[in-house]
């Protein structure tokens, strides 16, 4: 290989690479933030699969059969910095989440509420074409 086919490629490989370091300094820059977790109950410490985890205003995610979550969020998108945990029968939890902070965990114990389910009623609605 020529002396600039080589210097090309050099050039190349470097000019990648600043571009890929750019962009993960741009996604820590916008406050974006990957939240871990695991929800178990108060009472007794078992984990809860399927608690919806979420911020206000935006979508969320639910918890695997462990209790575990992953959460990926931009402070651009999110309204407020509350993180909300919600479970039937469980009163909702809530933590603070700093966007400041790339990689965080946040775990919760949810409390059982106390109130039950009298009822439940299922319709089935038959429509015609």
């Amino acid at each position: 290989m020529s002396f600039k086919i080589k210097l090309r490629s050099i050039l190349l490989s470097f000019l990648c690479l600043l571009v890929s370091v750019g962009g993960l300094w741009a996604q820590d820059q916008y406050g974006n933030v990957v939240i871990k977790g695991v929800v178990t109950a108060a009472t007794g410490g078992a984990p809860i699969a399927n608690v919806s985890v979420f911020f206000s205003g935006s979508a969320g995610v639910m918890t695997d059969s462990a209790g575990k979550y992953t959460l990926y969020a931009s402070r651009r998108f999110v309204k407020d910095n509350h993180l909300k945990f919600v479970y039937v029968g469980y009163k909702t939890g809530t933590v603070d989440i700093n966007f400041d902070v790339p990689q965080q965990t946040s775990d919760m114990q949810l409390e059982e509420s106390g109130h039950a389910l009298a009822d439940v009623v299922v319709k089935n609605h038959r429509e015609k074409y």
